[in-house]
């Protein structure tokens, strides 16, 4: 409450909301890096980020406020996203998941070849709210280590000398069979001390 002279009763000036602050919002929705996008009781779109276009390359149409869901799931299945089928029936099946108001969490190749995380979070008033990630080069990294550690696998097991590995720091002693092998060392015998 405030006196006829601008301050309120506690002698402190009145909080004044800023005239730009659904520009400061928007600022700030655009900074998280992952793609996001919220949608009321009737799923339709309140406010989206740009990473949530730019991860699935929607039209800047598409994520309007206003934009129901559905022309969103629609265009996921024109691209691919779902795999083949009935576009309609494709976008009903997951419409329906949408209206249970259920947490889903998922991870999906996308036509193109990214791999995307896909989160759908339900909101109390029956809304929902839509978060992608790229982890398109997490998933390539994971792919190229395990490659990698294979092939040291194989290396070492090709190898006819003994490979050991003694980290110092640590104090963990790796050996190969082959090493255990040629000094008639059993598994685990071979110890740093």
């Amino acid at each position: 409450m405030t006196s006829s002279k601008g301050k309120s009763k506690t002698g402190r000036k009145p909080v004044e909301v800023r005239s730009d602050l659904p520009n400061v919002v928007q600022t700030g929705l655009d900074k998280i890096h992952q793609g996001f996008a919220i949608f009321d009781a009737d799923h339709k779109m309140v406010a989206s980020n740009s990473k949530f276009r730019k991860f699935r390359r929607y039209p800047k149409a598409l994520c309007q406020p206003g934009m129901p869901l559905e022309e969103i799931i629609r265009a996921n299945a024109k691209a691919g996203d779902y795999g083949p089928g009935d576009i309609d029936a494709l976008t009903e099946a997951r419409m329906k998941e949408a209206r249970a108001g259920r947490y889903f969490r998922s991870e999906r190749k996308l036509a193109d070849g990214r791999d995307l995380f896909i989160r759908r979070d339900p909101l109390p008033d029956g809304g929902l709210v839509l978060i992608y990630v790229d982890v398109t080069e997490s998933r390539k990294a994971e792919r190229d280590l395990g490659e990698s550690e294979e092939r040291y696998a194989l290396i070492v097991k090709a190898a006819s000398e003994g490979i050991w590995d003694w980290n110092l720091d640590t104090n963990e002693l790796w050996v190969s069979d082959r090493l255990n092998e040629l000094f008639g060392f059993g598994p685990g015998e071979l110890t740093p001390d």
